[in-house]
């Protein structure tokens, strides 16, 4: 049977990880905040991905772990790998308007922390996701502290967890990227020049699902021309036209997992300087892939060798690092950065996100993959050539 997403009893065995590190640290519990736009603790820990609402997650030390939700839908809620008996509904976590549904439950946090404590209360308390929690809710647990009690701000707990993929994690990853040549495929042969950016994103889009995927793992980034300099930037209702480069970046989602995949193309013939500019990034972009990336190597290192290769080959300074973790999340730590001490590891999935710009032009060439014992496993390598459309 295919695996379409993680089985309950994993995200069952990561909190257990996560609790035996709180044990180690004498954390009382950790709680993580997400809203629809951030999940990727809350789903990596549940399977649970907020719609509407906000959501979280508090793990004690020991025993159960519940879900926090709004009142809106404690069924769906329920189809998490915690079930119905972990669901508990708090204020903070309803819609932000304020709304509180009639006929509802609600926990206050004095409630939520002595059902997790045995009745001992909660006196430290760490978070993973202190960078979104809102004001409101920092005060609110703040208050309901046991006396004496703080607030740990440690993301880094789950980030450490979350960097070493399972057997599982890796299928989804790798199916999802199987998903994106198909889709991009697809985009070659229904793309045309007059249509517009807003489009193309729409037969991407269409493309994703039509393919097996659970749509986009992000926004996707599609535009013409001048503004192809810019390493990020929306669609527009212009039409793509001929003889303007194209930057095509996507990626599906599939069982909970993110994937990545960019290419350049162009309708009409590309000058000469375009294609060199681009045989060199996808020169560098396999070097790190396929070397420089190994077990053992450190993320900072890798990046000064980027930096070196750009130079050495009259690229002046790139505009920015190259590899980046990936998960749940498109871009997941660790990143190639300078001075970033992260050594790799064997097992570890990241984005190749390799950017060029020119004078008049940018573009990304984009693939995943998998940081191997003997070799690196690329999980996606088509159309790794200047694609010029007729």
């Amino acid at each position: 049977m295919e695996l379409t997403g993680i089985p309950a009893g994993e995200h069952l065995q990561r909190i257990r990880i996560l609790q035996s590190k709180l044990e180690e640290l004498n954390i009382d519990a950790y709680l993580v905040h997400s809203n629809a736009g951030n999940y990727e603790n809350i789903r990596y820990l549940t399977g649970h991905w907020p719609l509407f609402e906000v959501g979280g997650v508090i793990v004690p030390r020991s025993g159960r772990a519940l879900l926090l939700i709004g009142a809106e839908a404690p069924g769906f809620a329920a189809e998490s790998s915690l079930g119905a008996d972990s669901v508990r509904i708090v204020d903070d976590y309803g819609h932000s308007i304020g709304l509180k549904w009639e006929g509802a439950k609600y926990c206050t946090w004095r409630e939520i922390f002595d059902e997790v404590s045995g009745g001992k209360g909660i006196r430290r308390l760490a978070l993973g996701d202190y960078a979104i929690t809102p004001a409101a809710l920092y005060r609110h647990l703040e208050e309901n502290l046991a006396e004496g009690g703080e607030i740990i701000r440690a993301e880094s707990l789950l980030e450490e967890q979350r960097m070493h993929k399972s057997p599982n994690e890796i299928s989804l990853i790798r199916h999802a990227c199987e998903i994106n040549e198909k889709v991009f495929a697809y985009f070659l042969d229904h793309v045309r020049p007059e249509m517009t950016e807003h489009q193309c994103v729409g037969l991407i889009t269409e493309a994703i699902y039509r393919m097996g995927g659970e749509g986009p793992s992000f926004p996707i980034l599609l535009y013409a021309g001048e503004r192809t300099r810019n390493m990020i930037a929306r669609s527009t209702h212009t039409p793509l036209g001929r003889n303007r480069i194209i930057t095509v970046d996507f990626g599906a989602m599939y069982g909970g997992y993110s994937s990545a995949f960019a290419r350049v193309i162009m309708f009409g013939k590309m000058p000469q300087r375009m294609k060199d500019d681009i045989r060199f990034t996808i020169d560098v972009h396999n070097e790190i892939m396929h070397h420089w990336a190994r077990p053992g190597e450190v993320c900072g290192n890798i990046y000064e060798r980027y930096c070196k290769y750009y130079a050495e080959h009259g690229r002046g300074f790139p505009p920015a690092g190259a590899s980046h973790g990936l998960g749940i999340f498109e871009c997941e730590p660790p990143g190639f950065r300078k001075d970033n001490p992260y050594i790799l590891q064997e097992n570890m999935v990241f984005a190749n996100d390799t950017f060029y710009r020119a004078g008049e032009y940018g573009f990304r060439i984009e693939d995943c993959y998998l940081i191997g014992r003997e070799s690196n496993e690329i999980f996606s390598s088509k159309y790794l050539e200047p694609i010029e459309l007729s």
